[in-house]
């Protein structure tokens, strides 16, 4: 049973104002002075505890914010206030099922409160639901239409569910709303060159430049479009400038190593592989760097070198990921008794849940002859996936050299299976 609550004098009133502008101010522990003090005052007063639970955590002292919070929440059930700046608590602390549940008490309790929505849609994002993330965020701006921040949220929403048009869509409309937006601006620009336009993209990239919008990912998002364009010079020089100012960003090595690789003689493609060497010496203890070159030597088959940095890395700890690459390396090179033994080891480790894995695996099997058990992986890769086309082909492939029947109606193009009805997905309506 909710216990009585205790309403605020009209000076503890002005002490809650005057607190909470203490702590929008940045100055925190001044303001907890003032809410713990109030809070003793009131200490049936939920909005009391609200506060002085917020200062908690912006203190730090989560765990006496939380039992705060818990104390608001017992005076108030239903707050919808309350409700969302828990949730909020529990979401900076990596709680995301139950910053959900809150989160979606708040909108039960307030539903036309938008900010409810809109953090409801920004945790079931951060939590990969996609769905979930959508059902909120459309409501959000359904309440808030002028609201740019919901419309951007939306469009990383719709194009984390693969939806470019419509989120490109939804980032034009928080341009046209904020046109200062810089981080729409760049959004914009990355799903537009998604969807292949690649000289839309590059204005949206140059605005989001003149807004004063500097980062690793805009320049190396920028490099993309140029190459897209056709300027390969300018994307190289873009790239061999990024990863001059910005050492430590992982994506600008890769990027230029791959388009040294990619668009250069073979000279250029042992520059490429030499300065990525080069970066990852000058930067020895940047493992992210340095298992990034690891997964680009593999690309590039270089078998051995793969292995020297496996050992180099696993000096500072062991991952199924790292092992993986050992087996992949040692499948380049043909050392069929040493891959095999590590591919079975790791079927425990990650065959149930690594589509990469399961296709690695499968081409080991494809090429040491062992057909039955390719077709087992390749079918577990699309159950896993079934729209990883990587693993159909496979299978595919595991099916013709078993002389199964079942590879006919999966590659023979011209034999009539039968009609189904397929709804357009969204933006190819028209094709």
């Amino acid at each position: 049973m909710v216990g009585a609550i205790q309403a605020l004098t009209a000076s503890q009133a002005r002490q809650l104002a005057t607190t909470f502008q203490l702590l929008q101010a940045g100055q925190a522990a001044a303001a907890l002075t003032s809410a713990a003090q109030l809070a003793a005052l009131a200490p049936a007063a939920p909005d009391a505890q609200q506060l002085l639970a917020m200062c908690l955590a912006e203190t730090g002292a989560v765990d006496n914010a939380e039992t705060a919070f818990r104390c608001a929440l017992a005076l108030a059930p239903r707050h919808p206030l309350i409700l969302l700046n828990y949730a909020t608590l529990l979401r900076k602390l990596g709680r995301l099922d139950e910053a959900l549940a809150g989160f979606q008490d708040a909108v039960g309790s307030a539903p036309e409160l938008a900010k409810a929505w809109l953090e409801l849609g920004l945790t079931a994002l951060q939590a990969g639901r996609s769905q979930r993330a959508l059902t909120a965020l459309g409501r959000a701006v359904e309440l808030t239409p002028d609201s740019a921040l919901a419309w951007h949220v939306l469009g990383n929403a719709r194009r984390e569910t693969s939806d470019l048009e419509a989120a490109a869509e939804a980032f034009q409309t928080a341009v046209a709303i904020a046109p200062d937006y810089a981080t729409a601006w760049v959004n914009l620009g990355v799903v537009r060159r998604l969807l292949g336009r690649a000289d839309e993209a590059l204005r949206c990239f140059e605005q989001a430049d003149r807004l004063g919008y500097a980062s690793a990912e805009l320049s190396d998002a920028w490099t993309g479009a140029l190459l897209d364009s056709g300027e390969l010079a300018l994307a190289l020089q873009r790239a061999q400038e990024l990863t001059e100012t910005q050492p430590a960003f992982v994506p600008g090595h890769l990027t230029l190593a791959h388009l040294r690789w990619e668009y250069g003689a073979t000279a250029k493609q042992n520059t490429a592989l030499s300065k990525f060497r080069d970066a990852v010496e000058q930067q020895p203890q940047h493992r992210p760097l340095r298992r990034a070159f690891a997964q680009f030597l593999l690309a590039a088959r270089c078998g051995e070198e793969v292995l020297r940095e496996v050992r180099v890395l696993r000096a500072d700890g062991d991952d199924p990921q790292l092992t993986l690459m050992e087996a992949e390396a040692l499948d380049l090179l043909a050392d069929n008794a040493r891959a095999g033994q590590v591919f079975r080891h790791l079927q425990g480790l990650l065959g149930s849940t690594d589509v990469v894995f399961l296709n690695a695996y499968t081409r080991f099997l494809l090429r040491t002859g062992e057909w039955v058990a390719a077709a087992q992986q390749a079918e577990a890769a699309t159950r896993l996936d079934p729209a990883n086309q990587e693993a159909w082909a496979y299978l595919g492939t595991a099916w013709r050299l078993l002389d199964d029947a079942r590879e006919h109606w999966l590659c023979d193009y011209q034999q009539w299976v039968g009609e189904v009805a397929i709804e357009p997905p969204p933006g190819f309506a028209s094709m």
